[in-house]
């Protein structure tokens, strides 16, 4: 649904022009596969899809544990913040697909709250398990489901190795 609102495939024109390779953050959500086929097909330069973002996100995970051990945090604030990011994935879907309009979610601000109430380990449970619980619940196809929580496994565990790592915990 995001391709033309994300302008992909200006993303991929820049990243021939620059050489580079394009991260696609997750694989085509509902119908619109045989679009982004197109787009890849077209677009003659590597895209790194789904094992990269597993592979990012468990590297990370395993660096996270190995520096802080294996605890949550407190299991009430982790499932709080996992609803949360739950219900954000669920709703966003919803609403987009009725009322036809974009809608952006509070990724970002839930992280941001996770960074502060959870230990690191539990950033990453919080929000990789809300996103997937939230997927399920918009009944979304396994494709997106799997693109997407791949996204945000990866893009958790990263931001907070760089949060723990910048304020010298890592």
């Amino acid at each position: 649904r995001a391709i033309a609102r994300k302008n992909v495939e200006a993303g991929w024109a820049l990243a021939a022009a620059r050489g580079g390779t394009f991260w696609l953050a997750g694989l085509a959500e509902d119908g619109f596969a045989a679009e982004l086929d197109r787009l890849v097909g077209a677009s003659g330069i590597p895209v790194l899809v789904v094992a990269a973002l597993l592979a990012t996100g468990a590297g990370l995970t395993a660096v996270l544990v190995a520096a802080h051990g294996s605890d949550l945090g407190p299991p009430a604030k982790l499932f709080v913040l996992a609803g949360l990011m739950a219900a954000s994935y669920r709703m966003t879907g919803w609403v987009s697909t009725r009322l036809h309009t974009p809608v952006w979610q509070t990724d970002a601000a839930i992280l941001a709250a996770a960074l502060v109430l959870l230990e690191p380990v539990g950033v990453v449970v919080a929000i990789t398990s809300g996103v997937l619980v939230g997927c399920v619940l918009d009944r979304r196809s396994l494709a997106a489901v799997v693109g997407m929580v791949s996204n945000s496994f990866a893009m958790s565990a990263t931001a907070t190795t760089i949060v723990y790592g910048l304020a010298g915990d890592a």
